[in-house]
C-alpha cells in the first residue's frame, strides 16, 4: 500500500495559476453584476428628449443636405439621436443705411442660411439637465458639433424637452 501512494503523489495544493484562474474569474462575475447595477441605476433616468438647434450662416448646401430621419453622430463616433424637422431660411444680417437705422440684408444668392430643427435623443435625466451616454451635457446655449451621413455641421443647441408620450 505504501508504494501505490508513493506513484499517486501527496495532495496537490493550489497553484499561483489555479489563484489566478479564481480571481479572473471574481472579477468576471463582480464586473457583470456592477454592470447589471449601473444599467438599472441609469435606465429608471433615461428618457427620449426631443433637442431643438439652430445652425447660423451655414453654406447653402448643409441645408440641402439634411433630411428628416438621418442618423446624427457626435464627434467621437457615439450615435446621439434621429433628425427630425428641419427648416431652412436665407441668412439676414443687419446693417445700417445713412441715416444710422437698421437694414435687413441678405446674402447673395442665399449663399447662407440660417437652419433650425429638433432631433430626438436618449439621454439620461441628471441634476436638472441632460447627458448623453458619453457624458456630454446637453442644454439651452452649448454648442455641439454634430455629423450625419452627408454633413457635419455646428449647431447651437436652443432646449431640450422629455418627448411626450
Amino acid at each position: 500500500m505504501a508504494e501505490a501512494r508513493g506513484k499517486t503523489g501527496k495532495g496537490r495544493g493550489l497553484t499561483a495559476l489555479d489563484i489566478a484562474v479564481i480571481i479572473i474569474l471574481i472579477a468576471v462575475v463582480l464586473s457583470v453584476a456592477l454592470r447589471l447595477v449601473w444599467d438599472r441605476i441609469f435606465s429608471a433616468d433615461r428618457k427620449d428628449c426631443t433637442v431643438s438647434f439652430e445652425v447660423s450662416a451655414a453654406k447653402s448646401a448643409v441645408g440641402s443636405l439634411l433630411a428628416e430621419g438621418d442618423a446624427v453622430m457626435l464627434p467621437d463616433g457615439s450615435r446621439l439621436g434621429t433628425l427630425g424637422a428641419v427648416s431652412v431660411t436665407p441668412a439676414v444680417f443687419l446693417a445700417t443705411d445713412a441715416s444710422g437705422g437698421p437694414v435687413e440684408a441678405r446674402w447673395p444668392e442665399d449663399t447662407l442660411v440660417d437652419i433650425s430643427g429638433t432631433l430626438t435623443a436618449e439621454l439620461y435625466d441628471r441634476d436638472g439637465g441632460f447627458l448623453t451616454k458619453g457624458g456630454l451635457r446637453i442644454c439651452a446655449g452649448t454648442v455641439i458639433v454634430l455629423h450625419t451621413r452627408t454633413a457635419d455641421f455646428q449647431v447651437t443647441v436652443t432646449g431640450v424637452e422629455p418627448a411626450t408620450e
